[in-house]
């Protein structure tokens, strides 16, 4: 593991920050983006772009925790996604009783 100093730390963790924040909002505002291509749950995928470019700026393993922060904050902050899956009472098969 590389040793780094103080204010390089301190520009990776914003650095870190600023990324997560773009992954959340962008992918916020691609849920909102109709797209009708005949699959159900395809999206663009806007997201990804800033997860490349954090392999790029940063490593790997870095890129791989970014990547879990933004589902489970994508999970915590935009209930709708994981609704039917936390609640059984939304799940299809009841809606039809």
């Amino acid at each position: 593991m590389k040793k780094y100093s103080s204010r390089e730390r301190t520009r990776r963790v914003a650095l870190c920050g600023l990324l997560i924040a773009m992954m959340l909002v962008l992918g916020f505002v691609e849920s909102r983006i109709p797209i009708n291509a005949g699959i159900p749950g395809i999206k663009l995928g806007l997201s990804n772009g800033v997860l490349i470019f954090a392999v790029y700026m940063l490593d790997i393993p870095t890129a791989w925790m970014l990547m879990a922060l933004k589902v489970v904050l994508s999970g915590l902050l935009c209930p709708a996604f994981c609704s039917g899956a936390l609640t059984p009472s939304c799940t299809p098969w009841r809606a039809a009783c």
